[in-house]
C-alpha cells in the first residue's frame, strides 16, 4: 500500500510539473491541493502551491493559504515572512510591514527570524526597514549583530567605508571567522575604489587590535604585490608576540611561489629560530631549500656535444646551472640551520629538505664533502624509494666528483641489485 502511496504521489508530482511548464496552473494547483489534502504536511507540495501562487500573481490565494498554514503552525517564521512577502507583491504595502513587524515582536529571540527578514528587506530594497531591524536586533544580540550580513548589503551597493566598518565589526568580535572575513575583505579590495579605504581602515584599526587586524592587513599588501609592506606587516605581528607557525610558513611558502625570493629566505630563516615543532622545522628547511634550488636556473647555451649524456641518467651535467645567488651568500645562509638539521626529529620533510641542500653543496657551491654528508644521511633516513633512487645516483656522481671512481662505481653496484 505504501509503495503504491508512494509511486502515485511521484506521479502526481511530475504531473503537475508538466502543468506548471505548460502554465496551465489551474490543473498544477488542483493536483498540488490533492496532494496536500492527502498529505497535509508534504513540504515539496506545500512549497510548489506557494510558490505557483506568486508565479501566477495568485497573491488572495496565497494570502488564504499562508494564513491557514500560520494557524496552524504560528511558530513557523518562514511562513510568516512569506505572507508578508504576499501582502507586499498585492502591493498592500503597509499590511506587508505590520506582518514583519508583529514577526519581530513575537520572534524578538530568534536569529533566524531576523536574517530571513533581512533577506527578504533586501529583496524589496526596504532599506530603512533593514536599520530599524538591525537596530534592534542589536539591543538584543550585541553591536555585532548581523554585520557579516549587512556588510555584505553595503559591498553590494559600492558603500565601501560602511562594508568595512561592518566586516571588521564581524572580525573583531568572531576571531574564529577571520580567514572568511579576511578573503571577503581580499576580494572586495579587487575594486580600486575600495583598495585605499580597506588599507586605511586596518591601518587606524590595527592599532588596537594588532593580533586580528595585521595578518589581514598584510594579506592586503600580499594581494596587490607590495610584498616589503606585507613582510614587514607580518614582522610587527609576529614581534607583538602573535606568532603562529602555520600562518608564517605559509606566508613564506605564498612569497617563495611568487618569486619573491630575498623575503621568502628571511621568513623561513625567522621561523627556523621560533620554537617550532619537528615537522614545522621539516617544512621550514625544506622551504629554504626550495627558495634556493627555484633560483637554479638550466645553461640554456651549452657548448658540450649534445648527444655525449643525451638521456643518460648516470651521465647526467649536473653542473650545467647557474645561480642567482653567489655562493658566498648561499653557503653564509646555509650555515644558519647546518646545526638545526642534527637536533631536530627525522622526518620525511627534514629528509627531503637534507636532499635539496645537498643538492646545492654539490651543483652549485661545489663542496663535495658536504653535499656526501648531506646525502649520506639523508640516504640512511630511510626515504621514500623514487627519493631514495635520487639520492643513490647522486651519491654516485659525488664520488666520481671527488675523483674516487673506483668508490662509485662499487656503490651502485652494491645498490643495483636492490633498486
Amino acid at each position: 500500500m505504501f509503495s503504491f502511496s508512494l509511486c502515485q504521489y511521484t506521479s502526481s508530482m511530475k504531473t503537475a510539473k508538466i502543468y506548471e511548464m505548460n502554465k496551465d496552473f489551474d490543473a498544477a494547483i488542483s493536483i498540488y491541493k490533492d496532494i496536500i489534502r492527502k498529505s497535509p504536511n508534504n513540504f515539496q507540495a506545500i512549497r510548489s502551491l506557494k510558490n505557483i501562487y506568486k508565479k501566477s500573481q495568485r497573491y488572495d490565494d496565497g494570502i488564504n493559504f499562508l494564513t491557514y498554514y500560520l494557524n496552524r503552525n504560528q511558530k513557523d517564521i518562514q511562513l510568516n515572512i512569506e505572507l508578508g512577502e504576499f501582502y507586499y507583491l498585492k502591493e498592500e504595502i503597509l499590511q506587508a510591514k505590520k506582518v514583519w513587524i508583529d514577526g519581530l515582536n513575537n520572534f524578538k529571540n530568534n536569529k533566524s527570524y531576523y536574517r530571513m527578514l533581512l533577506s527578504t528587506y533586501d529583496k524589496y530594497s526596504l532599506e530603512n526597514e533593514i536599520f530599524l531591524m538591525v537596530n534592534q536586533g542589536r539591543k538584543h544580540f550585541g553591536k555585532s549583530f548581523l554585520a557579516l550580513e549587512l556588510g555584505n548589503y553595503y559591498q553590494r551597493r559600492k558603500a565601501y567605508k560602511k562594508a568595512i566598518d561592518e566586516y571588521i565589526l564581524t572580525l573583531l568580535s568572531h576571531p574564529g571567522k577571520g580567514s572568511t572575513l579576511s578573503r571577503r575583505i581580499l576580494m572586495m579590495s579587487d575594486d580600486n575604489e575600495a583598495k585605499d579605504i580597506i588599507e586605511i581602515k586596518l591601518l587606524e584599526t590595527s592599532i588596537n587590535y594588532p593580533d586580528i587586524l595585521l595578518p589581514t592587513l598584510a594579506d592586503h599588501y600580499f594581494k596587490h604585490e607590495d610584498y616589503i609592506n606585507s613582510y614587514n606587516t607580518y614582522m610587527d605581528w609576529a614581534n607583538r608576540g602573535f606568532f603562529k607557525a602555520k600562518k608564517w610558513l605559509d606566508f613564506a611558502n605564498s612569497l617563495r611561489k611568487e618569486e619573491s625570493y630575498l623575503l621568502s629566505i628571511d621568513a623561513y630563516q625567522f621561523a627556523l629560530k621560533q620554537d617550532l615543532k619537528g615537522y614545522q622545522f621539516g617544512e621550514a628547511l625544506l622551504g629554504l631549500a626550495k627558495a634556493f634550488e627555484d633560483q637554479i636556473y638550466p645553461i640554456e647555451k651549452n657548448d658540450i656535444i649534445p648527444f655525449f649524456y643525451g638521456d643518460n641518467i648516470f651521465f647526467e651535467d649536473a653542473f650545467q646551472v647557474y645561480s642567482k645567488i653567489s655562493p658566498n651568500n648561499l653557503q653564509s645562509s646555509l650555515n644558519i640551520y647546518d646545526s638545526i638539521l642534527v637536533s631536530i626529529p627525522e622526518s620525511s620533510l627534514v629528509t627531503e629538505a637534507q636532499y635539496r641542500l645537498a643538492e646545492i653543496q654539490y651543483r652549485i657551491i661545489e663542496d663535495f664533502d658536504k653535499a656526501f654528508t648531506l646525502y649520506m644521511t639523508a640516504f640512511n633516513q630511510n626515504p621514500p624509494t623514487e627519493l631514495k633512487k635520487k639520492i643513490i645516483l647522486r651519491i654516485g656522481d659525488v664520488l666520481l666528483a671527488k675523483g674516487d671512481f673506483i668508490q662509485s662505481i662499487s656503490f651502485l653496484d652494491s645498490m643495483y641489485t636492490t633498486y
